[in-house]
């Protein structure tokens, strides 16, 4: 487990209020890790470190829920190819180990399930998940309760939900740089290597401008942030300015 935690990035903190800031010293550190490596878009080595966040704190309800996120469409891997390849039925209702198929919509269904479970255990306890966490819960279960779906069907009955339920959140927390990651993703997931006409460099949808106008709004921010600036980096490339 400690191989997992790389001390060149021990000096990140999570700076908003996704905290799980109760955890203990270990769990913390793995859990932290995770979420570089979710922004770093290294989706396997994430759910590791998630998974054994959970294995030494259970009512981290936060990394269940970023497991199911790390099985979920992302900015390389969407559409028509990634409802192909994560569909594995004989996983279906199973808790995966590390060494199951990456990434499943199974498993993501299963951790999204298991953390909405765990938020309504808690709920009402003195360790009742915190509100901004809830929503982020709730909105990746939006996403990846629908187990083989046509992959034609799954931007209105998923993807785009799952980004509607995020501006609302964005529009609460508007500080938090992890829920404007979250939402700037999920639009560019919507639109992924499709961004702008090319060579013209207009936005091919209303969606680039509001990523745009997100990123460019936290990375004043919070000029170092690794998601967002790693997000800028994919948002600017292919534009008409990508320096």
């Amino acid at each position: 487990v400690a191989n997992l935690i790389d001390s060149k990035n021990e000096d990140f903190k999570v700076t908003a209020t996704i905290s799980a800031s109760d955890l203990p010293r270990l769990a913390r550190k793995l859990f932290d890790q995770g979420l570089m490596h979710f922004f770093g878009f290294h989706f396997e080595e994430a759910a590791k470190c998630f998974s054994h966040c959970v294995q030494l704190e259970a009512d981290c309800a936060l990394a269940l829920g970023m497991i199911s996120l790390c099985h979920s469409p992302h900015y390389n891997l969407s559409g028509k190819l990634y409802y192909e390849l994560s569909n594995h039925p004989a996983v279906e209702g199973k808790k995966c180990d590390d060494l199951g198929p990456f990434p499943s919509q199974q498993t993501a269904e299963y951790y999204s399930r298991s953390a909405m479970e765990k938020v309504n255990e808690l709920h009402g306890t003195e360790k009742q998940i915190p509100h901004v966490e809830c929503q982020i819960i709730t909105a990746i279960r939006t996403r990846t309760h629908h187990l083989g779906i046509d992959h034609l069907l799954a931007e209105d009955t998923l993807g785009r939900p799952y980004s509607n339920a995020l501006r609302e959140l964005y529009q609460q927390y508007s500080d938090d740089p992890e829920v404007a990651y979250l939402f700037a993703d999920s639009l560019m997931v919507l639109n992924a290597w499709n961004l702008y006409e090319y060579p013209s460099g207009r936005p091919l949808s209303n969606d680039v401008d509001e990523v745009q106008g997100v990123l460019e709004d936290s990375l004043t921010k919070y000029p170092v942030h690794p998601g967002l600036c790693h997000l800028y980096i994919h948002l600017s490339e292919m534009s008409s300015d990508p320096g």
